[in-house]
């Protein structure tokens, strides 16, 4: 089952058309900080992937994390360094955001960084874990095939 949560009603309408020929896809149209406001539509899930482009979406993401993923489930989190901070480099920007998934009990697994695919706008993906709560080992990373990764040491 995918839960796909929208913010835009533009998009959400083509979210509702997608989910229209999918049948495993829920639609869900609402604001991804407020994952209680959905909660009751959301069961536990193996898999987070995230790119909503927010200044605050590392938040967003443990918010969800926290509410909806599997003691044993990863999260997938796309960073745009333009839409966190226009101003600073994109390494300083990717590092903030590694610092503040890291206080929110969130385990980075694998970076990789990617070459802009739009204009000049750098982008980054993580495959996260979160912290155990008992003893639990992260999976491999999910990007293999990409141009350049980097392993945490856990």
């Amino acid at each position: 089952m995918v839960y796909a949560v929208e913010f835009s009603h533009r998009s959400g309408r083509d979210l509702i058309n997608v989910a229209k020929k999918r049948m495993n896809v829920v639609p869900i149209i609402e604001d991804a900080r407020h994952p209680h406001k959905y909660r009751m539509l959301v069961g536990m899930v193996d898999v987070i992937f995230a790119d909503v482009a927010q200044p605050d979406q590392a938040r967003i993401v443990a918010l969800n994390a926290h509410q909806f993923l599997k003691n044993s489930g990863h999260f997938v989190i796309s960073i745009k360094a333009n839409c966190i901070d226009s101003t600073a480099a994109p390494e300083a920007v990717f590092a903030g955001e590694v610092k503040k998934m890291k206080a929110e009990k969130m385990k980075p697994v694998e970076q990789i960084t990617l070459e802009p695919t739009r204009g000049t706008t750098p982008s980054w993906s993580e495959s996260t874990d979160l912290l155990p709560r008992a003893n639990r080992r992260s999976a491999p990373g999910l990007f293999n095939l990409f141009y350049r990764s980097y392993r945490f040491i856990h």
